[in-house]
């Protein structure tokens, strides 16, 4: 069975467990819920989307020109969401890194220089989380009293996050780490693994020397999520669901880590995360799983569209 298949029954597996555990009654409330959410908001929700998208498309775009190739706002975007679908179905969203073989086919960008890229925009996302993550939860412990220990733990990885960064990106250290590895590369790919190790230091070398742009990233990395803390809020918005926008603000990169871990979409993490979070706010699990259920759908919208354009791009 292909692995993303597997990953798939793993999500239907735990949100089956979930919707097995409400029961009938509880199945016939999220979609009285969802029945009877307010159209117009809930469009409006969706339609954010679109702004989105182009967004994490300007920013790709941008961190692609360090390498002297201009890449128009639409055709990033579209190769944002070709790479989105693949990252949405593979663990820890790897297949992202597709996009690399596709900036080398049709813009001549070297493939170690494309991973490079791809790299920063993830070190930037998860960077963003883990600290959007700590505030979210000191907001929680804050609320709801949970334990310290938490904030503590995730201060750690945040830390062992951006200390393996720093040591994978000093090519000596890499070097190091690789050398024993590299032996047991097959001898016919010796050279071209050679060369993409290179090719990838030689891009992470291009950020260094370019912080402004990095920078800029950045501002675009916090303009994208909190265009979605504002989404998920419309959407929580249209079902009537009684939230603040603080409270969205600072549960959903805690619920958008959780996805990292992995299964399709999210699946089941997703839900059980959030299940756990409105519970804290003595809120019914129907409602948990409602809203859950909205966010899923943006993201099946962005895997359509990334469908349609990962064929369009393979049949170039």
């Amino acid at each position: 069975m292909h692995y993303s298949k597997f990953l798939f029954l793993i999500g239907l597996v735990l949100f089956g467990l979930l919707l097995w555990s409400l029961g009938f009654q509880g199945i016939a409330g999220i979609a009285s819920i969802i029945s009877s959410a307010n159209p117009f908001v809930f469009l409006f929700a969706l339609l954010l989307i679109i702004p989105g998208i182009l967004l994490k498309g300007w920013k790709q775009s941008l961190l692609l020109g360090n390498f002297g190739k201009k890449i128009s706002l639409k055709e990033s975007s579209e190769i944002w969401l070709a790479g989105y679908l693949l990252g949405a179905i593979s663990p820890g969203r790897s297949g992202d890194f597709f996009r690399a073989v596709y900036f080398k086919k049709n813009f001549g960008i070297k493939t170690g220089n494309g991973v490079s890229c791809i790299l920063i925009e993830r070190v930037l996302d998860v960077g963003f989380l883990l600290i959007a993550g700590i505030i979210g939860f000191i907001y929680f412990s804050l609320l709801f009293g949970l334990p310290q220990s938490i904030v503590f733990v995730l201060c750690i990885v945040l830390a062992f996050f951006i200390i393996l960064f720093l040591l994978l990106t000093r090519k000596e250290t890499a070097l190091r780490i690789g050398r024993p590895l590299f032996r047991l590369v097959p001898r016919r790919f010796k050279e071209k693994a050679r060369s993409g190790f290179h090719d990838f230091f030689e891009g992470i070398q291009a950020y260094k020397n370019n912080k402004k742009l990095v920078f800029f990233a950045l501002l675009l990395t916090v303009f994208s999520w909190i265009l979605f803390f504002f989404q998920a809020y419309f959407l929580a918005f249209s079902l009537n669901i009684e939230i603040s926008l603080a409270t969205v603000s600072a549960m959903m990169p805690i619920t958008t880590l959780a996805e990292i871990v992995p299964t399709v979409f999210g699946i089941g993490t997703r839900d059980f995360t959030l299940l756990g979070l409105f519970g804290l706010m003595g809120m019914a699990k129907e409602t948990a799983i409602s809203f859950s259920l909205t966010i899923l759908l943006i993201e099946i919208i962005e895997a359509f569209f990334g469908a349609f354009f990962l064929r369009k791009i393979k049949n170039t």
